[in-house]
């Protein structure tokens, strides 16, 4: 490898990772960190995850409680589904909320913030998704931030939630390898 082709590798890996450290949830929320949930998806490359789990047609695939995705609106978002796009999921038996796209970074991160004023009573919303590559496949960590005058109970409910994506995730994935 010449020299060119080793420094253009090394300044994009270094890049890389600072675009992942750079991220602090303290930047979007002032909520406590509610819920940290790991999971591993077995054999399935970080880059295929974060492919299935942003796209905003997938969701109603794998989220709990029959979330789909109605509307997108990418006003103030650089590129479409991206940051700055709000999205209109509707919840089977409860209605709609909105969720505005706070960060992404491809194949590392994606964060979103639940709008205030939502069904849930959900303030100070985060969800903040990571995706690393380990020696088993793709390690996701789910980080919710949030108040809520319930939080202990929303928590769990959320908890388990969490658990029962990461088995669609899973099962959808190699469905479609």
């Amino acid at each position: 490898m010449n020299f060119q082709k080793l420094l253009l590798l090394l300044t994009l890996t270094y890049a890389c990772t600072l675009s992942a450290q750079k991220f602090d949830p303290k930047n979007y929320t002032s909520a406590d960190l509610r819920v940290e949930h790991i999971g591993v998806l077995e054999n399935i490359k970080p880059k295929k995850v974060f492919r299935y789990v942003t796209d905003h047609s997938q969701l109603q695939n794998w989220a709990p409680g029959g979330i789909t995705v109605t509307h997108l609106d990418n006003t103030n978002a650089k590129k479409e589904g991206g940051v700055g796009c709000i999205r209109t999921c509707s919840i089977k038996g409860y209605g709609e909320v909105k969720e505005e796209i706070v960060f992404k970074d491809k194949p590392k991160i994606f964060a979103y913030s639940m709008l205030d004023n939502n069904m849930f009573g959900y303030s100070n919303h985060l969800m903040v998704i990571k995706f690393d590559e380990t020696d088993e496949g793709t390690r996701i960590t789910w980080n919710l931030y949030f108040d809520h005058k319930q939080a202990d109970q929303a928590a769990a409910q959320m908890e388990r939630a969490f658990s029962a994506a990461m088995e669609k995730i899973q099962v959808a994935i190699e469905a479609n390898l």
